[in-house]
């Protein structure tokens, strides 16, 4: 018990003698530490400064950096699009292509099909002009077909055939065979209407029912050769086609013709009598009668 007393007043003897030391010292790497803390606190700031400089500056690059990422994407976009836009051009291209290719292919199996109808018709074409040359033909150039006129004076009649030969042609008709030497043209004859005369474009001829037609154009070879229209003003129709045997250059006379003009020029209507008439008319009434008596008329 003693000796605790005595440690315990050792201890506050010592103390007592040191705490002045000891604050002093205290003070002393107090007064350290706050000029340390203040260094580093100072280094510590201008770190601080120096990092957001440099990250300010690296906001900035990175700004930039997506400006001209965006622009580049957008620019890539409108590429991509373009090339989109032409590879569907090409697939379109490709697909007529090919369309044009299975065309072509079809075609040209056609014409090696039909390469040996072409070289035959060819061949017959080549024949065809050539017999056109052959050909016998009138002086104004239309080709002689069957059932045309040659020339009925000297007893050839109409055309029934045609025979080629290596110098020339023979044409058979009625009663004759007439040759013909390739290039020789032949004599066109007219028609002839009933009464032996030939027709001609611009006449005036008449139907057996008297009825006047004017002859417009003959078109030889025809079954209905002579165009003619009506040639009477109150009686004109259109354009009609006629057979020579139909037609002559005189009005055709009959017993109803001649009782029509007695009527008319020996009765008088209005009157209701005879007048009198010519000589010369009574002569012309007997000289129809004797043609029509000629002709068989009753």
């Amino acid at each position: 018990m003693v000796e605790s007393r005595e440690k315990a007043a050792i201890l506050a003897e010592v103390r007592y003698e040191y705490s002045g030391a000891i604050e002093n010292e205290a003070e002393r790497i107090i007064g350290w530490l706050e000029r340390w803390e203040a260094a580093a606190q100072a280094e510590i700031d201008g770190h601080c400064d120096e990092l957001m400089r440099k990250l300010d500056e690296q906001t900035r690059k990175c700004a930039t950096a997506m400006e001209r990422r965006d622009a580049y994407r957008e620019r890539w976009l409108r590429v991509k699009d373009e090339c989109d836009r032409l590879e569907s051009q090409v697939r379109q291209l490709e697909g007529d292509l090919k369309g044009a290719r299975k065309s072509r292919d079809h075609w040209q199996q056609v014409a090696g099909k039909h390469s040996t109808e072409i070289q035959r018709l060819k061949r017959e074409l080549k024949a065809e002009r050539e017999l056109a040359r052959m050909w016998p033909r009138f002086d104004d150039g239309a080709p002689v077909r069957v059932g045309d006129l040659l020339n009925a004076e000297s007893g050839e009649g109409h055309a029934e055939g045609i025979e080629f030969r290596p110098d020339g042609c023979v044409i058979h008709t009625e009663r004759v065979n007439r040759f013909i030497a390739y290039g020789t043209m032949l004599k066109r004859p007219s028609l002839k209407a009933a009464d032996g005369q030939p027709i001609e474009v611009g006449q005036t001829l008449y139907g057996g029912d008297g009825q006047a037609w004017e002859v417009r154009n003959v078109e030889h070879g025809e079954k209905y050769p002579v165009y003619a229209v009506g040639a009477d003003p109150e009686n004109s129709y259109e354009l009609k086609k006629l057979k020579p045997e139909w037609l002559t250059h005189e009005k055709p006379d009959s017993i109803r013709a001649i009782k029509v003009d007695l009527n008319s020029e020996v009765f008088d209507k209005d009157a209701d009598e005879l007048i009198g008439v010519s000589a010369g008319f009574l002569q012309g009434i007997v000289e129809r009668l004797e043609k029509l008596e000629a002709k068989g008329a009753e």
